[in-house]
């Protein structure tokens, strides 16, 4: 039961990691720029990562962005997530796929930060890693998902 609600609590801290990813992005895009929306990217990039890696709450750690041909990747790690301690068919693991795309593409599309990305066709992937860096989740959120 302590891992379920260790696991559990993963899940919901998604909605903290997209709101700190929002924040992020639409406190350093200048929205009158007259830069190439792929120069502001890699301009961008350096000044999010000179804030991370940050915990966003006790089980969910952003450890860096990165940006190329219009699109961002944001990588996260679960520090409390062991997958070697799991079934790879746990449903922890599927519920937390199954509502995490829909939490970041509500966010993505809907906030008012995010707006620069979506306007400017910018894709948004997530990669979501445990303690070991193995990789347990990606996301893909698009511009066209919001129209």
């Amino acid at each position: 039961m302590k891992k379920f609600i260790k696991y559990t609590a993963i899940i919901i801290g998604v909605a903290l990691v997209s709101v700190l990813t929002r924040e992020i992005t639409g406190m350093l895009f200048d929205k009158s720029s007259e830069k190439d929306i792929n120069t502001v990217l890699a301009e961008t990039v350096p000044k999010i990562n000179d804030q991370l890696p940050r915990m966003l709450q006790e089980n969910m750690r952003l450890d860096s962005v990165s940006a190329a041909n219009q699109e961002m990747h944001y990588y996260y790690t679960a520090v409390n997530l062991d997958l070697s301690e799991i079934d790879p068919n746990s449903p922890m693991l599927e519920k937390f796929k199954n509502n995490t795309g829909p939490i970041l593409t509500e966010n993505y599309c809907n906030n008012k930060k995010m707006e620069v990305l979506v306007k400017n066709d910018i894709k948004a992937n997530y990669h979501y890693y445990d303690n070991n860096q193995s990789l347990f989740a990606e996301f893909q959120t698009l511009p066209k998902q919001c129209k």
